[in-house]
């Protein structure tokens, strides 16, 4: 494990915090470079790490909510360690399975515990989307362990394999034909990308080919036993139910288990206040655990998720 603190960084605008430019490198991947901010809390119960969607090029802190659930967190005694990657914590384009560059999300959660465990602090985690796919691939593909993890809107990417031959997602077992063409670069295969908008046409026309079972080895259950080792939340948003995200973070639970919960949100939950709530009981709840009384939405599940009277 490689990882250097190269300079001072903006402590963005939020008070008590600190910024550092990290430079992160494992065995035979390009090393990454890395902001990370610090926000302290006044009297330290523990730490929390905060992964964005996406390949985390934009601080969780400059996002939709990003900054009320950083200052509640704070206020709860947790220190929190916010990222912007340079370049993504997996490259653009696809040159490479995001498997193995989960190993960077890896390092920098391994050197963040490290620090925090000279305290006898408890390290904590959540991702959103994408994010939560880097964590899981950390923590299954790399043995990343931590003291709790959250999972919203996802972990994407589970295993598309198995997802598209789900007959009760028709929505999304139709879209299964075009997406893997178009995705086929993100899971490894070696179809360069392409910019060119009637190449990219072409290619989400193309017919799925791969037998059943050849595209599992790219998802982040690759790998992965009965039990991911460390205590583990599914957040869902009640807006974002037919989608991928929820559909692999249901794939996830069944093969993983752990604790599944939805929140009255869209896909970045923390966008919505009952979706920081959600958040936030499930990092800094006893035992992590979130509480649906609570935050208040079981009437909103049922009739959202239960189909009304007379319909199919």
């Amino acid at each position: 494990m490689t990882v250097t603190v190269i300079s001072s960084a903006s402590p963005g605008t939020m008070p008590d915090a600190a910024g550092f430019l990290l430079e992160v490198g494992f065995n035979d991947l390009d090393p990454a470079r890395v902001q990370i901010r610090i926000h302290e809390p006044r009297d330290v119960r523990g730490t929390v790490i905060l992964v964005p969607d996406g390949n985390a090029e934009r601080y969780f802190e400059d996002q939709p909510g990003g900054d009320d659930l950083i200052f509640c967190l704070q206020a709860r005694g947790w220190r929190v360690v916010d990222m912007a990657w340079q370049h993504g914590w997996f490259r653009m384009p696809y040159v490479s399975p995001m498997g193995p560059q989960a190993a960077r999300l890896s390092q920098l959660a391994m050197w963040v515990k490290a620090e925090a465990h000279k305290s006898g602090e408890q390290v904590r985690a959540y991702g959103n989307g994408l994010g939560a796919t880097g964590l899981a691939m950390a923590m299954i593909r790399h043995r990343l362990q931590l003291d709790h993890v959250v999972f919203g809107a996802g972990p994407m990417l589970a295993d598309a394999d198995v997802e598209c031959r789900q007959p009760e997602w028709p929505t999304w077992a139709a879209a299964c034909r075009t997406r893997f063409a178009a995705y086929r670069h993100l899971f490894g295969e070696r179809v360069p990308p392409s910019t060119s908008p009637l190449q990219s046409e072409v290619a989400r026309a193309l017919p799925v080919t791969a037998p059943p079972g050849a595209l599992a080895t790219a998802g982040c259950l690759h790998g992965a036993g009965r039990h991911l080792g460390t205590p583990h939340t599914i957040l869902l948003g009640l807006d974002d139910l037919d989608t991928a995200a929820t559909h692999h973070g249901i794939l996830f639970h069944s093969q993983l288990g752990g604790d599944i919960h939805f929140a009255d949100a869209g896909h970045w939950l923390a966008a919505s206040p009952d979706g920081r709530e959600a958040i936030l009981y499930a990092i800094a709840g006893s035992g992590g655990a979130v509480a649906d009384e609570v935050v208040g939405i079981k009437e909103r599940v049922s009739a959202k998720v239960t189909p009304a009277e007379g319909e199919e």
